[in-house]
Protein backbone atom coordinates (compact mmCIF):
# COMPACT_ATOMS: atom_id res chain seq x y z
CA UNK A 1 0.00 0.00 0.00
CA UNK A 2 3.12 2.31 0.61
CA UNK A 3 4.76 1.75 -2.23
CA UNK A 4 1.10 2.47 -4.22
CA UNK A 5 0.78 5.97 -2.10
CA UNK A 6 4.92 6.80 -3.12
CA UNK A 7 3.91 5.87 -6.75
CA UNK A 8 1.18 7.45 -6.85
CA UNK A 9 2.65 11.10 -5.24
CA UNK A 10 6.00 10.67 -7.26
CA UNK A 11 4.71 9.08 -10.42
CA UNK A 12 1.63 8.95 -10.87
CA UNK A 13 2.37 8.50 -14.64
CA UNK A 14 2.93 4.84 -14.16
CA UNK A 15 -0.62 4.17 -13.07
CA UNK A 16 -3.72 3.68 -14.88
CA UNK A 17 -7.33 3.86 -13.80
CA UNK A 18 -9.25 0.19 -14.57
CA UNK A 19 -13.21 -0.37 -14.93
CA UNK A 20 -13.79 0.56 -11.16
CA UNK A 21 -11.68 3.58 -11.08
CA UNK A 22 -12.04 5.08 -13.76
CA UNK A 23 -15.48 6.88 -13.06
CA UNK A 24 -14.13 7.76 -9.73
CA UNK A 25 -11.15 9.50 -11.84
CA UNK A 26 -13.51 11.07 -14.01
CA UNK A 27 -16.72 12.65 -11.46
CA UNK A 28 -13.48 14.25 -9.96
CA UNK A 29 -11.64 15.53 -13.06
CA UNK A 30 -14.76 16.47 -15.29
CA UNK A 31 -18.38 18.75 -14.21
CA UNK A 32 -20.33 15.03 -15.37
CA UNK A 33 -24.03 16.61 -15.75
CA UNK A 34 -24.84 12.70 -17.22
CA UNK A 35 -23.19 9.79 -17.53
CA UNK A 36 -24.65 7.99 -21.28
CA UNK A 37 -23.69 4.31 -21.35
CA UNK A 38 -24.10 1.62 -23.29
CA UNK A 39 -26.23 -1.69 -21.77
CA UNK A 40 -22.78 -3.13 -20.33
CA UNK A 41 -21.84 -0.18 -18.95
CA UNK A 42 -25.09 0.85 -16.93
CA UNK A 43 -25.29 -2.67 -15.55
CA UNK A 44 -21.36 -2.52 -13.47
CA UNK A 45 -22.29 1.36 -12.95
CA UNK A 46 -25.02 -0.17 -11.14
CA UNK A 47 -22.23 -1.76 -8.63
CA UNK A 48 -20.16 1.86 -7.99
CA UNK A 49 -23.25 3.51 -5.66
CA UNK A 50 -21.06 2.85 -2.60
CA UNK A 51 -17.70 3.07 -4.36
CA UNK A 52 -18.36 6.69 -4.68
CA UNK A 53 -19.97 6.96 -1.76
CA UNK A 54 -16.98 5.95 0.00
CA UNK A 55 -15.13 9.09 -2.00
CA UNK A 56 -17.83 11.11 -0.33
CA UNK A 57 -18.87 11.52 -3.68
CA UNK A 58 -22.50 11.66 -5.21
CA UNK A 59 -22.68 9.29 -8.93
CA UNK A 60 -24.03 10.79 -11.73
CA UNK A 61 -27.17 10.35 -13.72
CA UNK A 62 -26.97 7.54 -16.17
CA UNK A 63 -28.67 7.79 -19.12
CA UNK A 64 -28.51 4.89 -21.58
CA UNK A 65 -26.66 5.70 -24.97
CA UNK A 66 -28.86 5.60 -27.95
CA UNK A 67 -29.44 2.18 -29.67
CA UNK A 68 -29.56 2.04 -33.56
CA UNK A 69 -29.99 0.01 -36.10
CA UNK A 70 -29.76 0.34 -39.77
CA UNK A 71 -32.56 -0.65 -41.85
CA UNK A 72 -31.67 -0.59 -45.49
CA UNK A 73 -34.21 -0.62 -48.45
CA UNK A 74 -33.97 -4.21 -49.48
CA UNK A 75 -33.77 -5.91 -46.88
CA UNK A 76 -37.22 -3.95 -45.43
CA UNK A 77 -38.69 -5.39 -48.65
CA UNK A 78 -37.37 -8.81 -47.92
CA UNK A 79 -39.05 -8.33 -44.22
CA UNK A 80 -42.35 -7.46 -45.85
CA UNK A 81 -42.34 -10.29 -48.41
CA UNK A 82 -41.77 -12.66 -45.64
CA UNK A 83 -44.13 -11.05 -43.55
CA UNK A 84 -41.78 -10.62 -40.83
CA UNK A 85 -42.31 -8.69 -37.78
CA UNK A 86 -39.03 -5.64 -37.87
CA UNK A 87 -39.42 -5.54 -33.88
CA UNK A 88 -39.53 -9.52 -34.04
CA UNK A 89 -36.87 -9.81 -36.28
CA UNK A 90 -34.80 -7.39 -33.75
CA UNK A 91 -35.36 -9.04 -30.64
CA UNK A 92 -35.17 -12.42 -31.68
CA UNK A 93 -33.59 -12.73 -35.62
CA UNK A 94 -35.10 -15.00 -38.17
CA UNK A 95 -34.19 -18.17 -37.16
CA UNK A 96 -37.74 -19.76 -35.67
CA UNK A 97 -39.08 -18.67 -38.94
CA UNK A 98 -36.69 -19.91 -41.13
CA UNK A 99 -36.68 -23.54 -39.08
CA UNK A 100 -40.90 -23.36 -39.89
CA UNK A 101 -40.28 -22.64 -43.53
CA UNK A 102 -38.25 -25.25 -44.19
CA UNK A 103 -40.21 -27.69 -42.15
CA UNK A 104 -43.07 -26.81 -44.53
CA UNK A 105 -41.24 -27.75 -47.74
CA UNK A 106 -39.54 -30.90 -46.59
CA UNK A 107 -40.91 -33.49 -48.31
CA UNK A 108 -42.80 -35.40 -45.05
CA UNK A 109 -43.34 -38.77 -47.78
CA UNK A 110 -39.60 -39.04 -48.71
CA UNK A 111 -38.67 -39.23 -44.70
CA UNK A 112 -41.10 -41.53 -43.40
CA UNK A 113 -39.86 -43.67 -46.52
CA UNK A 114 -36.19 -42.94 -45.65
CA UNK A 115 -37.22 -43.88 -41.96
CA UNK A 116 -39.12 -47.39 -43.21
CA UNK A 117 -36.00 -48.31 -45.09
CA UNK A 118 -33.72 -47.82 -41.68
CA UNK A 119 -35.81 -49.50 -39.91
CA UNK A 120 -36.02 -52.48 -41.84
CA UNK A 121 -32.67 -52.62 -42.29
CA UNK A 122 -32.05 -52.54 -38.68
CA UNK A 123 -34.94 -55.54 -38.19
CA UNK A 124 -32.82 -57.34 -40.73
CA UNK A 125 -29.91 -56.60 -39.14
CA UNK A 126 -30.82 -58.13 -35.25
CA UNK A 127 -31.79 -61.13 -37.36
CA UNK A 128 -28.25 -61.57 -38.89
CA UNK A 129 -27.03 -61.04 -35.58
CA UNK A 130 -28.29 -63.81 -33.82
CA UNK A 131 -27.49 -66.12 -36.67
CA UNK A 132 -23.65 -64.39 -36.54
CA UNK A 133 -23.84 -64.76 -32.65
CA UNK A 134 -24.54 -69.24 -33.10
CA UNK A 135 -21.80 -69.71 -36.06
CA UNK A 136 -19.10 -66.70 -36.25
CA UNK A 137 -19.14 -64.88 -33.16
CA UNK A 138 -16.21 -63.16 -33.76
CA UNK A 139 -17.56 -61.46 -36.64
CA UNK A 140 -20.10 -59.66 -34.20
CA UNK A 141 -18.39 -55.99 -33.87
CA UNK A 142 -17.15 -55.75 -38.05
CA UNK A 143 -21.58 -56.56 -38.39
CA UNK A 144 -22.18 -53.81 -36.58
CA UNK A 145 -19.44 -51.35 -38.10
CA UNK A 146 -21.29 -52.49 -41.02
CA UNK A 147 -25.24 -52.00 -39.87
CA UNK A 148 -23.68 -48.24 -38.53
CA UNK A 149 -22.09 -47.89 -42.03
CA UNK A 150 -25.29 -48.31 -44.00
CA UNK A 151 -27.39 -46.33 -41.49
CA UNK A 152 -24.96 -43.57 -42.21
CA UNK A 153 -25.23 -43.98 -46.19
CA UNK A 154 -28.76 -43.98 -45.85
CA UNK A 155 -28.79 -40.88 -44.01
CA UNK A 156 -26.49 -39.11 -46.13
CA UNK A 157 -29.09 -40.24 -49.33
CA UNK A 158 -32.02 -38.63 -47.28
CA UNK A 159 -30.01 -35.27 -46.99
CA UNK A 160 -28.54 -35.01 -49.91
CA UNK A 161 -32.06 -35.26 -51.81
CA UNK A 162 -33.96 -32.82 -48.73
CA UNK A 163 -30.87 -30.32 -49.86
CA UNK A 164 -31.51 -30.82 -53.11
CA UNK A 165 -35.40 -30.10 -52.33
CA UNK A 166 -34.44 -26.96 -50.24
CA UNK A 167 -31.73 -25.22 -53.37
CA UNK A 168 -35.29 -24.99 -55.30
CA UNK A 169 -36.62 -22.39 -52.23
CA UNK A 170 -33.37 -20.79 -52.34
CA UNK A 171 -34.11 -17.52 -53.11
CA UNK A 172 -36.77 -17.35 -50.39
CA UNK A 173 -33.95 -19.35 -47.85
CA UNK A 174 -31.37 -16.73 -48.73
CA UNK A 175 -34.52 -13.49 -47.42
CA UNK A 176 -33.95 -15.28 -44.36
CA UNK A 177 -30.65 -15.24 -43.84
CA UNK A 178 -29.82 -12.05 -45.48
CA UNK A 179 -32.64 -10.27 -43.10
CA UNK A 180 -30.87 -11.88 -40.03
CA UNK A 181 -27.21 -11.67 -40.71
CA UNK A 182 -28.10 -7.45 -41.38
CA UNK A 183 -30.35 -6.85 -38.40
CA UNK A 184 -29.06 -9.27 -36.20
CA UNK A 185 -26.36 -11.22 -36.78
CA UNK A 186 -25.11 -14.10 -34.55
CA UNK A 187 -27.94 -13.73 -32.67
CA UNK A 188 -26.55 -10.19 -31.14
CA UNK A 189 -27.57 -6.50 -32.29
CA UNK A 190 -26.42 -5.26 -35.73
CA UNK A 191 -24.40 -2.32 -33.85
CA UNK A 192 -22.01 -5.04 -32.08
CA UNK A 193 -20.99 -6.84 -35.27
CA UNK A 194 -21.44 -4.07 -38.31
CA UNK A 195 -18.68 -1.67 -38.83
CA UNK A 196 -19.21 1.59 -40.34
CA UNK A 197 -16.98 1.10 -43.37
CA UNK A 198 -19.77 -1.16 -44.56
CA UNK A 199 -22.07 1.24 -44.88
CA UNK A 200 -19.55 4.23 -46.05
CA UNK A 201 -18.50 1.76 -48.84
CA UNK A 202 -22.18 1.44 -49.95
CA UNK A 203 -23.61 4.87 -49.34
CA UNK A 204 -20.56 6.96 -49.60
CA UNK A 205 -18.40 9.45 -47.20
CA UNK A 206 -21.50 11.85 -46.50
CA UNK A 207 -22.86 8.86 -44.85
CA UNK A 208 -22.30 10.04 -41.32
CA UNK A 209 -22.80 13.11 -41.91
CA UNK A 210 -26.55 12.81 -42.69
CA UNK A 211 -26.84 10.49 -39.48
CA UNK A 212 -26.05 13.03 -37.33
CA UNK A 213 -28.51 15.68 -38.86
CA UNK A 214 -31.38 13.51 -37.56
CA UNK A 215 -32.94 14.46 -34.26
CA UNK A 216 -32.70 12.10 -31.34
CA UNK A 217 -34.94 11.29 -28.29
CA UNK A 218 -33.15 10.21 -25.55
CA UNK A 219 -36.06 8.12 -24.37
CA UNK A 220 -34.65 4.28 -24.33
CA UNK A 221 -36.04 3.35 -27.25
CA UNK A 222 -34.53 1.69 -30.27
CA UNK A 223 -34.36 3.83 -33.16
CA UNK A 224 -34.29 2.06 -36.73
CA UNK A 225 -33.32 4.28 -39.35
CA UNK A 226 -34.19 3.94 -43.23
CA UNK A 227 -31.82 4.27 -45.87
Amino acid sequence: MNELLEISENHPERLSNNVVTRPITQECLFPVLSFIAGPGEIAYWAELKMAFEWFGMKMPPIMPRLNITILERSVESDLRELGLDLQGVLVSGTKAEKDEYLRSIKNESIEAQFQKTKAQVKQNYELIEELTMKEVHALLPMLKKNEDLLIRQIDFMENKIQKSIQQKHEVIIMKYEKAENSLRPGGVPQERVWNVLYYLNKYGMNFLEELIEYSFHFDGTHKVIKI
